[in-house]
């Protein structure tokens, strides 16, 4: 019995279907079947499915259907399956060669599995179809629209994701990306026959509540965005609406979803109600829906009670309350039971006790007791397991706050006799707090999942940080505040008010003039010594501009946290109107804290309402001079040396004091990489609108430096930013790509045409961006010699960098076997490795049969997979290579062609493994053959170098000390002194 079943449903397919049925051909893993379902086509499909069937070296069965479309013949295809897992492959899209290996592989460690899936590329055929444009931009990137994706997790705990039902609907991807337990697709009745275009968002959500889903971060196979897809006919024919209803009416009746929580039936109910747009309706079917509507609230009666659905209705009704004008358009017809939600009673809250808490949340409240305990609900439902805290809630005197504080377990309660504001109660409350550190937070915000722990790790992990503030948004989901502004003459500015919240430049860990009290986190320590809020701003507003401006005196900075995210209802605590009540103290205390601040003031702008000028401002304390860097993608550090290097460079970019801001062109938002980017304090451009050079535009005026990566980046960028602005260009050659191909042409012996066409057209680009750059960089001084040759005599080396590890390496005799890594996309190392295992190991092997050769890197192809064999492994990709490096006797790089400085001969130095390489490999680097590493080009003379080290104990210990040695002219500090003397001649 086979273990995959691969299916295929066919329907007039012939464009695409033969590359289709090639990729299954293609697969490293064999031992599957093949079922194919033709649904009646009419051009050619069946007979070559029929074909396929005839001539697969596979078990192959194909079923003449008519009439089932792709859902039904989804379902009967898995019906036929003999396999335990269900790979369904769509006619347009292309499975990669290892895409079957490495699913089966990953999947058998969770037995439990009901849905994995990995990243899959897009090809997009049709870019002048407005409704392929939709897709192909809906469709990218899927996994970074969860708000928290592990590589395995229990599937309810995404049907709990709060950006569940936020747009794309599809964070999945479509079934040829996906990877299915049949038992599982059985369990929940396989795909929905009555939907078009969600059909499979709607199987996802069932397989989640049956058992754990599985995320591969590796690109596995291929979606196709063409103008004859199912899609697009779906998008023509306004099926999307009706799927919408459909799927959001089984997420509250199905009883597959009966155990999911009243917040998320209560987000689902919203959205079902705004599918249905009633106001567009005729009036005999307004009347039915509205008696489907009250019926589904009866259905759900246990929602009228519940946090989610309060905090909605409650924090809108306020923040309409305060800015009418902020209302968006609803539908004419309101149904009743919506607008008549109260509250009844006070549910239950608990909080856990702790002898030691980490962190002490303080917050102060008057009356407002409905408000205040939604507050806490949603602290309840957000806390980190791995952060104990203590809540202390200060009633500021409230007329009658016994129904609230009744309700809750775990909260310390301070009382206050006379009412005596915001500030003053909590000075009161941090002289009694046990924490190291105090959170301060109003008692009119909903925080959000993760948002203690990242002001946490702020405080704790960089240096000299005194004070962290939350991103602020408005109920509505609009940015309220991304840290705040204080102008010169001392009035304030919510950074970003009003706008998309994801925009990069509201996401990036920055240094900001203060952070609004209503989240601000501190030490205990540090609070105490700066003397808490100064009480001559009592009872509120400028306590916290005061406190952070004290805390930058003192030598601290101030820090707004993009991960930490609070809803706050602005306005509901105190008003908006600086005439009357606690608001005018507004007022009042600008005075005084601009008396008081006046000399730093100085130093600050002027009231400003152009974005670009605000921008300037809200990053005034970030750094100097403004860097844009530019390259094809971000940098994955752990993939590729080229990734390393531009990693370590944005890196000291910032230790040197510049502001940065990164603009990958492919748009992918790949995470770990733009995470760790923006919380190093640099600005990720990945844009949520269409049009790269329309966005970037917008920014150039704040531009002092591009620099710009590679010629085909160059081409793109290099004469846009000339024109439209006035910061200096760096042109990186990264490598000379020219030589490079060049070498390979030569190679192979001069015979290729199409790679002498290249190597051309690369030299023409390559002598023509090195002119039009004020500065061009190489990471070589052969290459930066060429270059100079050329005309351009402001071309300096930047080099990849390395830090060397001398602690902990372990010795000769501890070690055994040959290693070689690099990434598979780049050509030179796919030849590199099989000339290793095919002409260079088999002489090794005559000397040292049990050397084991392990072939290291990222996206092996179907040609480097194929080289697996006994005394052969090869690994993928790998998060952690230092074991690999610290139990290996030799690194190998014998690459026969290429440019630039080889980062795998660095890497393998810089950790005391000594290096067998060819002059190729080694060139740039100033390694002398004999002293620092042993070169070679002929494969005899490799495998005999690669034999005497492996045997030759002292040799090996010379080698790797040498190494060493030779690295220290790459580490972070000599490549930044090496920046920094060229930055500074701009």
């Amino acid at each position: 019995m086979v273990d995959i079943s691969i299916c295929i449903p066919t329907y007039n397919g012939l464009p695409y279907l033969k590359d289709a049925l090639g990729s299954v051909l293609e697969q490293t893993y064999r031992e599957f079947e093949v079922l194919i379902s033709d649904d009646g086509s009419t051009d050619g499909s069946l007979s070559l499915v029929e074909d396929f069937e005839k001539s697969s070296p596979f078990p192959a069965r194909v079923f003449r259907n008519r009439g089932l479309g792709i859902s039904g013949n989804c379902n009967f295809l898995a019906n036929e399956a003999d396999g335990k897992f269900l790979k369904f492959l769509f006619q347009d899209d292309l499975l990669d060669p290892s895409c079957i290996e490495v699913f089966l592989k990953e999947t058998k460690e969770h037995d439990s599995f009901s849905l994995a899936f990995s990243d899959r590329r897009i090809l997009f055929d049709s870019p002048d179809s407005p409704e392929c444009q939709d897709i192909f931009i809906g469709c990218q990137d899927l996994p970074r629209h969860w708000s928290r994706l592990e590589r395995i997790q229990e599937g309810k705990l995404l049907l709990e994701d709060p950006k569940l039902l936020d747009s794309p609907a599809n964070k999945i991807g479509e079934p040829s990306n996906t990877f299915i337990s049949k038992s599982a697709f059985m369990e929940v009745g396989g795909f929905d026959s009555k939907m078009s275009q969600l059909l499979d968002v709607d199987l996802w959500l069932r397989l989640m509540c049956v058992g754990k889903v599985q995320y591969l971060d590796q690109t596995l196979s291929s979606f196709r965005v063409h103008d004859l897809q199912q899609s697009v006919s779906n998008m023509e024919k306004g099926t999307l609406s009706n799927d919408f209803e459909r799927l959001y009416e089984k997420l509250l009746y199905s009883p597959h979803f009966a155990g999911l929580s009243s917040k998320f039936k209560a987000s689902t109910l919203e959205k079902l109600m705004a599918s249905k747009e009633l106001s567009m309706l005729p009036g005999r079917e307004k009347i039915d829906l509205l008696e489907k509507i009250d019926g589904l609230s009866k259905r759900i009666k246990f929602m009228e009670g519940t946090y989610a659905w309060k905090v909605r209705k409650f924090f809108m009704k306020c923040y309409y309350g305060f800015f009418p004008g902020q209302r968006k358009t609803k539908s004419r017809l309101k149904p009743t039971f919506y607008e008549s939600l109260e509250f009844s009673t006070f549910e239950k809250i608990c909080f856990p006790s702790h002898d030691k808490p980490l962190c002490s949340i303080i917050i102060p409240f008057y009356d407002q007791t409905r408000l205040t305990w939604l507050c806490l609900k949603a602290l309840e439902l957000n806390l980190e397991k791995n952060l104990p805290v203590e809540i202390v809630l200060v009633d500021d005197n409230s007329r009658d706050s016994t129904e609230l504080t009744s309700s809750l377990e775990g909260v310390r309660l301070v009382s206050n006799r006379e009412n005596i504001g915001f500030l003053k109660s909590c000075n009161k409350a941090s002289e009694t707090c046990r924490g190291e550190y105090l959170i301060f937070l109003n008692n009119d915000t909903q925080v959000q999942p993760y948002w203690l722990s990242s002001l946490v790790e702020t405080l704790s992990n960089e240096s000299k940080v005194g004070a962290v503030g939350s991103k602020l948004l408005y109920p509505d989901n609009t940015l309220q505040e991304a840290g705040g502004i204080i102008w010169q003459d001392a009035t304030g500015c919510n950074y970003g008010k009003g706008k998309d919240h994801t925009e990069p430049h509201f996401n990036f860990l920055r240094e900001v003039d203060y952070c609004s009290g209503a989240s601000l986190a501190t030490s205990r320590s540090l609070f105490k010594e700066a003397g808490g809020f100064a009480e001559c701003y009592a009872p509120a507003y400028y306590e916290d501009t005061h406190f952070c401006f004290s805390l930058r005196k003192m030598g601290y900075r101030v820090m707004y946290q993009p991960k930490s995210v609070v809803i706050h209802c602005e306005g509901a605590s105190c008003g908006t109107s600086e005439e009357s009540g606690v608001k005018s103290y507004q007022r009042t205390n600008r005075h005084r804290f601009k008396s008081e601040w006046s000399g730093e003031l100085t130093a600050h702008s002027a009231p400003v309402g152009k974005f670009s000028q605000q921008y300037a401002a809200a990053n005034r304390l970030n750094g100097g001079k403004n860097i844009l860097v530019i390259d094809t993608y971000l940098p994955v550090y752990d993939r590729e040396s080229g990734g390393h290097r531009l990693y370590q460079i944005l890196i000291i970019l910032r230790n040197l004091g510049y502001q940065v801001s990164f603009l990958p062109h492919n748009q992918k938002a790949e995470e770990p990489y733009v995470s760790e980017l923006q919380q190093k304090g640099i600005e990720v451009l990945i844009f949520n609108k269409p049009g790269i050079r329309k966005q970037l535009r917008t920014r150039l005026d704040n531009v002092d430096v591009a620099w710009v990566c590679r010629p085909q980046m160059y081409r793109k960028y290099g004469a846009f930013i000339r024109n439209r602005s006035k910061a200096r260009i760096i042109y990186d050659t990264i490598d000379l790509h020219f030589l490079r191909i060049k070498r390979e042409w030569e190679l192979y012996g001069c015979k290729d045409n199409g790679l002498e066409r290249e190597w051309k057209k690369f030299h023409r680009q390559e002598k023509s961006f090195s002119a039009h750059c004020d500065f061009a960089l190489t990471v070589t001084e052969d290459e930066a010699a060429r270059v100079r040759e050329w005309g351009n005599e402001r071309t300096f080396v930047v080099p990849n960098v390395h830090l060397s590890e001398t602690s902990g390496v372990p010795g000769f005799p501890a070690r055994k076997g040959i290693l070689f890594i690099g990434s598979y996309l780049h050509i030179p190392n796919i030849d590199a490795a099989k000339w290793l295992v095919e002409e260079i190991m088999p002489l090794v092997w005559k000397t040292i049969p049990d050397a084991q050769l392990f072939l290291l890197g990222s996206n092996p192809s179907s040609e480097i997979l194929q080289l697996r064999r006994p005394g052969v492994c090869v690994t993928g990709f790998v998060e952690d290579v230092k074991p690999f490096f610290n139990q290996a006797k030799v690194f190998i790089a014998p690459l026969r062609y290429g440019a630039g400085m080889k980062g795998k001969i660095g890497q393998s130095m810089s950790l005391g493994l000594p290096v067998v390489t060819t002059s190729i490999g080694a060139e740039g680097m100033n390694v002398k053959n004999g002293r620092d590493a042993l070169i070679g080009d002929e494969a005899g003379d490799i495998a005999e170098k690669v034999i005497n080290l492996y045997k030759d104990e002292s040799r090996w210990k010379d080698l790797s000390a040498s190494g060493l040695r030779q690295m220290e002219k790459f580490s972070p500090s000599a490549v930044a002194d090496q920046i920094d003397r060229i930055l500074s001649q701009l």
